[in-house]
């Protein structure tokens, strides 16, 4: 069985909740399914594209943070939106490989 947000092969038994329809391959894609209206609507490429990355001469400081549970581009892309809707948050890049967002 493969992931109904990101198609990635799901567990055994695959992560599920009873308020949110699908089964999913992480924590991360099953919160992301618990925002978004219609999880099967979302793919990788459009929820990166909707993050905004902000100018790259912008003056501010530079912070790394440890995220675990990623797991897929979908888990990034969903941490880098969230944390760009922050006040003072001018851009995000988060890594599930190495489970940072800086």
């Amino acid at each position: 069985m493969t992931c109904t947000l990101c198609d990635l092969p799901t567990p055994d038994p695959p992560l599920t909740d009873p308020e949110v329809p699908g089964e999913y391959c992480c924590r991360g894609c099953l919160e992301v399914a618990r925002t978004v209206d219609d999880p099967t609507a979302v793919d990788e490429e459009t929820a990166a594209a909707s993050v905004e990355s902000g100018p790259d001469d912008a003056e501010g400081e530079t912070a790394f943070l440890s995220v675990s549970g990623m797991h897929c581009a979908t888990c990034e892309a969903f941490i880098e939106s969230q944390a760009t809707e922050r006040t003072g948050v001018r851009a995000a890049a988060a890594s599930y490989p190495t489970e940072t967002v800086k």
